[in-house]
């Protein structure tokens, strides 16, 4: 089976995205979803053992997530309450312990970021009211940078021609993040 298609574009602020969902919403039918804000916060040891095997370890509400450095799931996540465990002894025994322990060994895991996003997610229908695509606006808060914005495409099986339709609607908006079309096309 052919994977799905997946596009990203880094926008340059958050006045792009409302006029990226505006733009979209005289062009097709749009289900607007109300915005949902979360909590990041990622981890890693002092000495960036994760990051250099090519990892990510984040919080996302109550569930702990492993991941490679687009955002591809590796392992499930792990529910979590209250603090992040620091060494992974402390972990239930999981795929994401049995992950972690060899790449962190003896080191623990220390909150290196935290940010709050901001997402909405758009649904493309057609006639028939079906999606045909989906797109994700995000907004990253920092604790001090400016607010990064983006949008992601998801393409929905069946409906190719639609993401290819959306996807050259989103070319004037942004610029390109490394997990484009192409490069997910490519790694799969």
């Amino acid at each position: 089976m052919k994977p799905l298609a997946q596009l990203s574009r880094q926008l340059p602020d958050t006045s792009a995205l409302q006029e990226l969902a505006d733009e979209l919403e005289k062009k097709y039918t749009v289900q607007d979803a109300p915005p949902q804000t979360t909590s990041l916060s990622f981890y890693d040891s002092f000495d960036w053992r994760l990051y250099s095997d090519g990892l990510l370890c984040f919080r996302q509400g109550d569930r702990l997530f492993l991941t490679d450095l687009i955002g591809h799931e590796i392992v499930p996540s792990l529910p979590i309450s209250g603090e992040a465990p620091g060494f992974c002894r402390h972990l239930p025994d999981s795929a994401l312990k049995r992950k972690l322990a060899p790449v962190l060994e003896m080191r623990t895991l220390l909150l290196q970021s935290s940010f709050s996003r901001t997402t909405r997610q758009l649904r493309i229908l057609n006639k028939d009211k079906k999606t045909v695509a989906t797109l994700i606006l995000s907004e990253l808060n920092g604790e001090t940078d400016l607010p990064v914005c983006s949008v992601q495409l998801h393409e929905v099986r069946g409906y190719e021609k639609w993401f290819q339709r959306l996807e050259l609607d989103l070319k004037k908006f942004g610029t390109p993040l490394p997990c484009t079309r192409e490069q997910d096309l490519k790694t799969a």
